[in-house]
């Protein structure tokens, strides 16, 4: 889950974090801006990297005046591409099943469902489930070659 930002202090801190497993090889972290005024809309994230078996978690969030134009769909297009492109062989994406927002974007994107983790974060005083999907390289190529022949 993502960590709460409360404070300058806290911006800075999460920067730092940031940038240390970004040099470690752990993770990496974008901005999502628009192409129009620059403005900051969101962030999309590659994390727990697994260089042995070439997977890793994908995490994204958005402005509220920014949700449902297609935004962190577009930028999860282009991460994935870069992701399998680097080698990685599958990537997984995990949200709150009551976010139907969150819920609706790997769906589009031809990611398969392979379950819920009940109760597996503890937040605000409760207990939540994680629905998890995933995508394989091979599943993105074909997906690719689908759009390609279309054309």
């Amino acid at each position: 889950m993502a960590s709460i930002i409360n404070s300058i202090q806290d911006e800075e801190s999460f920067i730092k974090v940031v940038n240390k497993k970004w040099d470690e090889f752990k993770s990496a972290n974008y901005g999502i801006y628009n192409k129009e005024d620059n403005q900051y809309m969101g962030n999309i994230s590659a994390f727990k990297f697994n260089w042995t078996s070439s997977n890793c978690e994908i995490g994204y969030w958005i402005l509220k005046n920014y949700e449902g134009k297609g935004y962190i769909t577009e930028s999860l297009r282009i991460l994935e591409k870069v992701l399998f492109n680097i080698g990685f062989n599958r990537l997984e994406i995990k949200f709150d099943p009551k976010n139907k927002r969150s819920g609706y974007i790997p769906k589009s994107l031809n990611y398969t469902y392979e379950g819920t983790l009940r109760s597996v974060v503890y937040l605000n005083g409760s207990y939540r489930d994680l629905n998890i999907y995933s995508k394989l390289k091979s599943e993105h190529l074909l997906s690719t070659f689908s759009e390609f022949e279309s054309l």
